[in-house]
């Protein structure tokens, strides 16, 4: 028996068990069934317009999988107005607009984002990058610098850390600052 099995069971009983049906659409959706995953989603929306995970995870299969900017941002704009203090709309909002080449517009969803949630390093590093999409380098070098020194301390990310350090030296030449080039710890050699 399987999770998915399990949320299959689960969802069969009573498709009202929100969560259930979320995990089990997540789960469709990574073995690539769209089809069921949507399926599941619509019916959850049907049953409940404002259920925000449901948007969101709408809006997220139209931006990345379908690539279609208009359908998802209509999702994301559902999902704010069902809560306005989903961080996650925000920024899923603001990564459409980037795309779009509309950073002005996606710098004030990465904002909104970042303060809703400020320990995100991703909500961080793109309200970073609006800030640089829009010429504003002079605001975007305390957001790198603190999430680069965040990212580090916490350690967990290495994409994230990369991308940080990349976009930081960018922002500093941009801005007329020295580039910082991070130096790595390097690793002990065994048995010297």
């Amino acid at each position: 028996i399987t999770a998915k099995d399990e949320f299959e069971a689960a969802y069969a009983l009573d498709p009202r068990m929100t969560y259930a049906a979320i995990w089990l659409a997540r789960i469709e959706s990574r073995e690539e069934n769209y089809a069921r995953s949507i399926e599941i989603y619509e019916g959850i929306i049907n049953r409940n317009p404002g259920n925000t995970l449901a948007l969101f995870e709408l809006a997220d299969y139209y931006f990345r999988v379908e690539g279609n900017p208009n359908e998802a941002l209509t999702y994301l704009q559902r999902c704010i107005e069902a809560d306005p203090e989903y961080a996650g709309c925000h920024y899923l909002r603001g990564r459409v607009l980037i795309r779009e080449e509309q950073a002005a517009e996606a710098l004030i969803s990465f904002q909104t984002a970042h303060d809703l949630d400020q320990n995100n390093g991703y909500y961080t590093y793109w309200l970073a990058r609006a800030h640089m999409d829009t010429g504003q380098c002079q605001l975007a070098l305390p957001y790198l610098e603190e999430g680069y020194r965040r990212a580090v301390e916490e350690n967990t990310d290495t994409v994230l850390i990369e991308s940080f350090e990349y976009t930081l030296n960018q922002a500093r030449v941009g801005c007329g600052v020295a580039p910082v080039v991070p130096v790595a710890t390097p690793t002990p050699l065994p048995g010297i």
